[in-house]
């Protein structure tokens, strides 16, 4: 029964025993109340409605979630008409990092994608001979390129790919290419830092083609710089994300 306060001031109503000391508790009151009634009137019916899915303590779950370990993303930036896209000093903590590199077009047609690395926070990158070991196997559709290659005595850089089409590429309304660069063993200062990658690109006679490759430095330093450039001119486009592997 709702309680009525009359022209007279006269109260009915409340039952025998109701609000004996002038308080309202649980019993009285009705579901459906504004949650902006509550606390400091900041938290909306909406906001108050996400904790419904709730199993157990919120923090407790946070928590458990932060030590479960997983990729997660360190930093990503957009390319546009870039001379280079780095990333620097941002490896620590992580026992391994992805590179993740989609719609990709340069520039200059018939040029590869370079990937190199800094020891000094991307102060300078080496120039010289034999800083890198890699190979690579890449494949065209239609198997017209089948090439098994490999650094031989003059890996200044990795290439990701043999060449990239550019910007007059005829299906670059497919999204441009992508890469996906894994690199472990850069917090360490006595073994070398190993990368494996695999990649999907057209080549410079708009064929699709795809590589396998892998890569060490042979300097035997922590890496804390990565830098990608095209083998010639800029880099008209891309998104390049780069993330880390939390151990559990």
């Amino acid at each position: 029964m709702a309680i009525v306060i009359n022209g007279s001031g006269t109260i009915t109503g409340v039952s025998v025993g109701g609000l004996p000391d002038g308080s309202v508790d649980s019993d009285t009151l009705a579901t459906g109340i504004d949650a902006t009634k509550l606390a400091d009137g900041t938290i909306t019916n909406s906001e108050l409605q996400y904790i419904n899915s709730l199993s157990s303590n919120a923090q407790t779950q946070i928590t458990a979630a932060d030590g479960a370990g997983g990729w997660e993303l360190i930093t990503g930036t957009a390319a546009s008409t870039s001379a280079h896209v780095e990333f620097v000093s941002s490896f620590t903590g992580y026992n391994c990092i992805c590179f993740v590199i989609s719609n990709y077009i340069q520039a200059t047609n018939a040029a590869a994608l370079y990937m190199i690395t800094s020891t000094d926070g991307g102060s300078t990158y080496p120039s010289v001979n034999s800083t890198y070991d890699w190979c690579k196997t890449q494949n065209s559709i239609g198997g017209s390129e089948q090439i098994v290659d490999n650094s031989g005595s003059t890996g200044t850089h990795i290439p990701l790919c043999r060449t990239v089409y550019g910007s007059v590429l005829e299906h670059s309304s497919a999204g441009g290419s992508v890469f996906v660069i894994y690199m472990s063993g850069h917090n360490s200062a006595t073994t070398g830092t190993y990368f494996n990658w695999t990649s999907a690109w057209n080549d410079h006679g708009g064929q699709l083609t795809s590589t396998v490759g892998a890569g060490r430095t042979n300097a035997s330093a922590d890496v804390d710089g990565v830098r990608f450039i095209a083998e010639s001119g800029n880099i008209t486009s891309g998104s390049f994300n780069c993330y880390g592997l939390v151990s559990s």
